[in-house]
């Protein structure tokens, strides 16, 4: 598969927002009486956002659906009385709406990054295709 400079900047910066996150997490974790869940939780995604931008780097197309993974949990934001949905590791931008207690977002930095991963893995993987054949 062809790795072109793109390629190179995305995995750039999941790799930077994975690392951010993480120190996010930490100062949040220690700060505040947040729980071993959220600990754990957002240490994983952080973990996926830096594996599978190693993994993209070195051509593995497993690496290329961990990043779109990456970015697609980091999507939609759901907090009402109930239930608590957010996953940003700290960088984002998201545009909600509320409904009654309950309010719904979506992070427009992670969409952004979701389309322009998507794009690159499909320019990838169809380049390899034409390679191949």
């Amino acid at each position: 598969m062809l790795l072109t400079r793109q390629d190179k900047v995305i995995a750039g910066i999941q790799t930077v927002h994975s690392l951010i996150g993480l120190a996010w997490v930490y100062s949040t974790f220690v700060s505040t009486s947040s729980t071993t869940t959220f600990l754990c939780t957002n240490i994983a995604l952080a973990a996926l956002g830096i594996v599978s931008a190693v993994g993209s780097l070195q051509r593995q197309r497993w690496g290329i659906y961990g990043g779109l993974l990456f970015f697609a949990i980091q999507l939609f934001h759901v907090v009402s009385p109930l239930l608590q949905f957010s996953f940003t590791l700290g960088l984002n931008f998201i545009v909600s709406a509320g409904f009654g207690s309950a309010q719904i977002g979506l992070n427009v930095f992670a969409l952004t990054m979701f389309i322009w991963s998507w794009w690159r893995s499909y320019a990838r993987l169809t380049a390899a295709t034409r390679q191949n054949a």
